[in-house]
């Protein structure tokens, strides 16, 4: 069907800072296959292995698997509502969104993802118990023990940038390859991360603790 509001790659959009939209007027498509499905006025049903496919210009560009899958729409075929449940996988080529159970609200654009959320894209990771995704605003907010696994050259630059460290190190492979963070919540957005709350640091060449 036209994907109209039901685009895998905008859950993906806080997480994606290298691919960009179709553009305007491209043909967008979304096909699903699953065990069953029903239709009733302005709702459907897809259960047991959904599996969700977006392509533009025929060429996939994001796919959506889980376990069940409730779709709402308005009266006129504009995405209302998506819930999906049980080992939800959103994903592109670079980008992953995995839970329990994710609800898409189309009204405002929101991707709610609970029950142990993760998400990665490329080298970066992480989690939490909750993860909401602002689609329209480009930003994503991961709240309750919250962490994020990166490689550990990407916080040597950052600090660099305040003169508190020495010429960044080479990358090198093996656990001392990584940082980790962990805080109550984080919010990340192109370019930008912000961790509140009870923030701990783990780094090859340093510990940190802070508020903020």
């Amino acid at each position: 069907m036209p994907a109209q509001g039901l685009s895998i790659y905008g859950l993906l959009d806080a997480t994606n800072e290298l691919t960009a939209p179709p553009a305007k007027g491209t043909n967008q498509f979304v096909e699903i296959s699953s065990d069953y499905h029903q239709f009733t006025t302005n709702r459907a049903f897809f259960g047991n292995h959904v599996d969700v496919i977006e392509r533009v210009a025929g060429q996939p560009r994001g796919t959506m698997t889980c376990g069940f899958m409730e779709v709402s729409y308005t009266g006129s075929n504009q995405l209302q509502r998506l819930l999906a449940q049980t080992n939800v996988v959103i994903q592109d080529a670079t980008n992953v969104l995995r839970g329990g159970r994710a609800v898409f609200t189309g009204t405002n654009g929101v991707l709610v993802m609970t029950e142990h959320p993760a998400w990665s894209s490329g080298a970066r990771s992480g989690q939490g118990a909750l993860i909401r995704v602002e689609t329209r605003t480009n930003e994503m907010l991961v709240q309750g023990n919250a962490s994020m696994r990166l490689p550990a050259r990407e916080l040597s630059r950052a600090a660099d940038l305040r003169g508190l460290r020495s010429a960044p190190q080479p990358h090198r492979a093996g656990s001392d390859a990584w940082a980790e963070i962990r805080s109550e919540e984080y919010t990340v957005r192109p370019g930008r991360a912000q961790f509140r709350g009870h923030v701990q640091v783990t780094h090859p060449r340093m510990n940190c603790t802070c508020d903020t």
